[in-house]
């Protein structure tokens, strides 16, 4: 089913949900972990972690700087992950793998997956060959000949800094470009890494085809957006300001593609 060699499943009960795998058991995969708990329309059944030892997995998963210690159970046993309670069963049936690990972020890369049982691929990162899908804004548009997309990214490559604001680099007006293709080579960005330790601020000034209120903007919003701080600059132009809370979010809309993808076939 996975790429790679080191493979450890679990099961978890729900009636009517899609089969997901995680490869690739990183910071946002081990909380796409998490939030599957809190969404009966996801079941995660196995994960694949190449680079993580299983002894070391159960750590990682209770300790976590920004969103505090796992309440549930977790623990490394006779060479098995148990998790609430679950052991590790190696018939996996994995129908949608999330690829975590960056590493294959081309339909061909990611195709892979494909060949080894599974129906769809769902890429969280940005990717040059698959088409991409932000729910809330263009998942209208997936087709159900679609094996392999793009769910963008949550913009990790912004680190906390200790204590100064610095200039920094993102691509998000890339990904904006590619989920709303009208905005490309339309749109230019800046980005300052700030002491926080999991949010991306985002601003953008628009020109905008038709005079469109404010009011309008807050409403068509997809993301975290600072209402305070975006302005109607003129009837046609205006600033925003939206907010990235990574990993958890992002792991919580990745899922939302999925059971866009489930329900359209």
């Amino acid at each position: 089913m996975f790429l790679c060699s080191i493979v450890y499943f679990f099961h978890l009960k729900t009636k009517v949900a899609a089969q997901v795998g995680i490869n690739g058991f990183d910071r946002i995969g081990s909380m796409a972990l998490f939030a599957s708990i809190k969404n009966p329309k996801i079941q995660v059944v196995a994960i694949n972690e190449p680079f993580i030892s299983l002894d070391n997995m159960p750590y990682l998963l209770e300790h976590n700087t920004v969103y505090g210690r796992f309440k549930g159970t977790v623990e490394a046993r006779e060479g098995k992950l148990v998790f609430n309670g679950k052991d590790i069963d190696s018939n996996s049936g994995a129908e949608y793998i999330i690829e975590f690990t960056k590493v294959f972020t081309t339909v061909k890369a990611a195709s892979r997956h494909l060949k080894g049982g599974a129906k769809k691929v769902i890429i969280s990162a940005p990717s040059p060959s698959a088409p991409t899908f932000i729910y809330g804004v263009n998942q209208n548009a997936y087709k159900p000949d679609y094996n392999v997309v793009s769910s963008g990214s949550c913009i990790t490559n912004c680190r906390a800094t200790s204590g100064n604001i610095i200039l920094s680099s993102t691509d998000v007006t890339k990904g904006v470009g590619k989920v709303i293709l009208a905005s490309m080579g339309k749109l230019n960005d800046m980005a300052f890494c700030v002491p926080t330790l999991c949010v991306f601020i985002v601003k953008f000034n628009v020109n905008l085809a038709k005079p469109t209120s404010h009011d309008d903007i807050k409403t068509a919003a997809s993301s975290v957006f600072d209402v305070t701080a975006g302005a109607q600059l003129t009837l046609s132009s205006a600033r925003t300001i939206f907010l990235y809370y990574n990993k958890s979010s992002y792991s919580s809309r990745v899922f939302d593609n999925i059971t866009n993808m489930l329900r359209s076939g």
